[in-house]
């Protein structure tokens, strides 16, 4: 299917693509140097990056920027080469997830609920989330999106899940999430949706 793009606020946007190509034609329109070391991926982690790529340039069109590639930080945050634009990718085979926000960073994440989250849970919720969750997959998956959403717009390692990041439910698909480690702290408003069985994670 096509991707699908959706305007979050005049400065941000988000892309969603349910890829059905193959890595021959994804690797025809990638347009930029293939890097050698993507062959020895999984099929599917080369199609993740090949689209999660391709995704990100047609969403810098479809927002009015330019586009010169992507590299990653010493903490393998991605950025926009030669932009001041923020960036964020996430994937969950066969779908990808991009989103640009123009005026500080972001965070966005995609996942499908999974049995082996109730199985994980205690290493990215803290126990008032996980008596919230209460085993229930759905909820489970939105709040470990949100987690990783969080995580990605701090775009900086050593983290603890259950310490440094909480989430709220607030209603209607709204999230309040909360990043404190050391004397860092920042508030951030999340929205979840449901996408054909996707959970999607993005910041406001």
């Amino acid at each position: 299917m096509p991707p699908i793009f959706k305007d979050i606020s005049p400065h941000a946007a988000y892309a969603l693509w349910h890829v059905g190509d193959s890595i021959e034609k994804l690797q025809n329109a990638y347009l930029d140097d293939i890097p050698d070391e993507i062959a020895n991926y999984h099929p599917n982690k080369q199609i993740e990056y090949l689209a999660s790529r391709i995704l990100i340039r047609l969403l810098c069109k479809h927002v009015g920027i330019g586009y010169c590639g992507i590299f990653k930080d010493e903490n393998g945050k991605p950025h926009l080469k030669e932009s001041t634009h923020h960036i964020s990718i996430s994937h969950s085979y066969p779908v990808v997830a991009c989103m640009v926000d123009k005026q500080g960073p972001c965070g966005i994440d995609i996942e499908t609920p999974r049995k082996q989250l109730i199985k994980i849970q205690r290493k990215f919720l803290n126990k008032e989330e996980q008596k919230f969750a209460n085993n229930d997959l759905e909820r489970l998956c939105q709040l470990w999106c949100a987690k990783e959403a969080l995580y990605k717009l701090y775009g900086r390692k050593k983290l603890v899940f259950p310490e440094n990041l909480s989430v709220n439910f607030s209603g209607d698909g709204q999230l309040s999430g909360e990043i404190k480690i050391g004397g860092y702290h920042d508030s951030v408003a999340l929205q979840v949706e449901n996408l054909d069985g996707h959970f999607v994670v993005y910041s406001l």
